[in-house]
């Protein structure tokens, strides 16, 4: 018996060329795959880089909301107060004094003032919650209890919604909106 070498031969070439052919593709992938690292690693500092921009803004942010908070509570009081004193000058009574931050047993208040017949308990919030007016409610009852005075809850806002204010007037709280 006679082996046909030249079939198996051939055979080895034509699997030779496809071996070629294909390191050859992985050569070219590598090299793409090479350029795509590239690429994701200057993506991957651009992302860190922006990032770290996105951290800066959100601390500035941050910063600017505190600084818009406590500018919009310092002039909601200031609204609140100069309504107020009208108020308590029409009922006959005097002013004994004003706190603005008060802080009475732990709990702060925005603004608090007292006169001979009853103690102003004012919260300011710019979007107040149901919540916020429980807080408001426990805050005048602890000064309730000091005082031994009569406690008038006022929740002073721009943006107060419907539930929120039928809720705190249920309460039996001043609602001013500014």
């Amino acid at each position: 018996m006679s082996i046909d070498w030249s079939f198996i031969v051939k055979r080895f070439e034509e699997y030779d060329k496809k071996f070629y052919s294909i390191l050859a593709e992985l050569r070219e992938h590598r090299k793409i795959l090479e350029e795509h690292r590239k690429i994701l690693e200057e993506h991957g500092r651009t992302l860190g880089e922006h990032g770290r921009i996105l951290e800066r803004m959100l601390h500035r942010l941050d910063r600017i909301e505190l600084t818009l908070g406590a500018l919009s509570e310092s002039t909601y009081c200031r609204f609140a107060l100069e309504d107020l004193k009208e108020e308590i000058k029409g009922k006959g009574e005097s002013i004994i004094r004003v706190k603005r931050r008060a802080v009475i047993e732990g709990a702060e208040v925005d603004l608090l003032v007292e006169t001979d017949k009853r103690v102003y308990v004012i919260e300011v919030k710019s979007r107040p919650t149901i919540g916020d007016v429980g807080a408001l409610m426990a805050k005048s009852e602890v000064i309730s209890k000091k005082a031994k005075k009569e406690v008038v809850p006022i929740l002073v806002g721009t943006m107060i919604g419907k539930e929120v204010m039928a809720y705190a007037s249920g309460k039996g709280i001043v609602i001013k909106i500014y």
